[in-house]
């Protein structure tokens, strides 16, 4: 019994798939580009947004995941003159 629970334990998604896949599932599309991945119980979010309430949304979807309890934000809020300027 107990090695059917490692089993299913391997098989259901990480809290950084999770936390991925919510995001791809808002409906911004932007969000798609945002990359997850944790660190010890941080959750690791990169990646760029035009807007500091982008950012915002990003991280309260992702605080509503159960198992999140810390968020590591390394998003940066790039406006879109500053991309053009960047060569981004």
């Amino acid at each position: 019994l107990s090695s059917r629970i490692d089993i299913m334990d391997n098989i259901s998604p990480s809290l950084a798939e999770r936390a991925q896949d919510r995001l791809r599932q808002s409906g911004y599309s932007t969000f798609q580009h945002i990359r997850c991945t944790l660190d010890g119980d941080s959750l690791i979010l990169q990646g760029e947004v035009r807007s500091y309430y982008l950012r915002q949304i990003i991280i309260s979807i992702c605080l509503s995941i159960s198992g999140v309890e810390h968020i590591d934000d390394r998003i940066q809020v790039i406006k879109t003159s500053e991309k053009a300027s960047s060569g981004l």
